[in-house]
């Protein structure tokens, strides 16, 4: 059986899979406090951003079970926290 081989533009978006189209990556690493839909906040530091979701580190940075999830469908906006 023959499969197709993927286009280039195909190949192109596999390798971009990571990457977010907003601008999520600017707080990446910092201090960020998460509004959300709700109007409760998530304050900590954003590690990573992915298409749906912000994964936050709350309370001690050193203490890796404190993480929350947040999806992005529930955020009214993203400002720079304060340490």
């Amino acid at each position: 059986m023959l499969t197709p081989k993927p286009t280039a533009k195909a190949r192109e978006r596999r390798g971009q899979r990571g990457r977010t189209h907003d601008f999520s990556e600017e707080y990446l690493g910092r201090d960020v406090v998460v509004k959300l839909s709700t109007g409760e906040e998530v304050r900590g530091r954003l590690v990573e951003a992915t298409k749906y979701w912000f994964k936050v580190l709350v309370g001690d940075p050193a203490r890796p079970e404190d993480v929350i999830y947040v999806n992005k469908a529930y955020v009214a906006y993203v400002r720079p926290g304060r340490s």
